[in-house]
């Protein structure tokens, strides 16, 4: 069964991950959500693709 993440679980995840060289995330977000925004900004601040 596949639990709903939001970007808000993402971010927190990531702040508290060490390596994320293997790991791949699937992120589905919406542009007027203020946390998909932020998670976005945070992506690209630490250059995850």
């Amino acid at each position: 069964m596949k639990r709903k993440v939001f970007a808000t679980d993402v971010v927190n995840y990531l702040k508290n991950k060490r390596s994320l060289m293997s790991d791949q995330i699937t992120i589905y977000s919406a542009v007027w959500r203020p946390d998909c925004k932020r998670a976005k900004r945070f992506f690209a601040d630490h250059r995850i693709q």
